[in-house]
């Protein structure tokens, strides 16, 4: 039988931690909403980032991390940041996201990649120094692939690792990841020019390969072609030029609530009537579209 004396600290104890816990919801900083409840933001204080990736990106899935390179493009830009704050990445420099842990403090396994991604398997030459920039992250919690537009790919090295029927690619990949800390989380290399927001439940880091104009109709094939040279030997080509894609007026399955339609935009998209539609709610218009985009795809690379 539990003693009164027992109960009596027990309670204590309830009640210290009930204070605590109020104490730490009535900081706005620490909830989602300004008042003292026991809710506090996140788990723990975790915060969500969303890295995304936007065109013409190898992802090169390594033991325990993935390598991501971009060939050079003289009509691309290169660029990092946040939202319509980006700053221009530097040639030749190397880029890191830290840290890569998810809420137990371990790192997180690979990730399910869907297979409406572009593939290559079993690659052994990675001309790795011919790409514009590298950048290393971590296994993100979550690989979501979105904005798919139709394309023809031919070649062996298509025909060994995607289906026949394959015929739908995605133009922007995003990582998603857990920040138990955001004071510990930093993009290296880049730190001047991005810092997480300490109080904010869910950011985002966009990072840009494509060109911010209107480009000739061979370019997404000569990008691409580019692209694939970083990996000699392999056997791939873009053979049709790609539909456009239609402005998202809707977001597809999967897509992350914290980011919204316009983030999901390319370069060229972004300050033409493809933009100024969603900020309008309009009804989208083929011949009012704006830009062509230059619909740079990505690979998957398992070596």
């Amino acid at each position: 039988m539990t003693s009164p004396t027992a109960t009596r600290d027990t309670n204590e104890a309830v009640a210290a931690l009930i204070g605590r816990s109020n104490r730490l919801g009535s900081d706005p900083r620490n909830t989602n909403y300004a008042g003292g409840n026991t809710s506090a933001k996140g788990t723990a204080g975790t915060s969500t980032l969303y890295l995304c990736f936007h065109g013409l990106f190898a992802f090169v899935f390594r033991e325990d991390h993935i390598l991501i390179l971009t060939p050079r493009i003289d009509e691309h830009k290169f660029l990092a940041g946040a939202w319509r704050n980006e700053k221009g990445l530097k040639k030749g420099a190397s880029y890191s996201l830290l840290p890569g842990t998810n809420k137990s403090g371990h790192a997180n396994p690979r990730p399910v990649v869907s297979k409406d991604n572009l593939h290559l398997s079993d690659l052994k030459n990675i001309d790795a120094g011919s790409s514009y920039c590298q950048i290393k992250v971590p296994f993100p919690k979550e690989f979501i692939s979105l904005r798919h537009v139709q394309a023809t790919f031919t070649g062996k090295s298509f025909t060994a690792a995607n289906a026949p029927s394959a015929s739908s690619f995605p133009l922007l990949q995003i990582l998603k990841y857990e920040m138990p800390d955001t004071k510990n989380c930093k993009f290296d290399g880049f730190e001047e020019s991005w810092k997480p927001n300490p109080h904010a439940s869910s950011q985002q880091l966009h990072i840009f390969a494509e060109p911010p104009d209107i480009v000739p109709d061979d370019h997404a094939a000569r990008a691409f072609d580019a692209l694939v040279q970083i990996f000699p030997g392999v056997d791939l080509t873009l053979k049709s030029k790609p539909g456009l894609a239609p402005c998202p007026l809707v977001k597809e399955p999967g897509s992350p609530r914290d980011i919204d339609l316009e983030q999901e935009l390319s370069l060229s998209e972004r300050d033409a009537s493809c933009g100024a539609k969603l900020k309008k709610g309009t009804k989208r218009s083929f011949k009012d579209r704006g830009p062509q985009t230059g619909d740079c795809f990505s690979i998957i690379v398992c070596c």
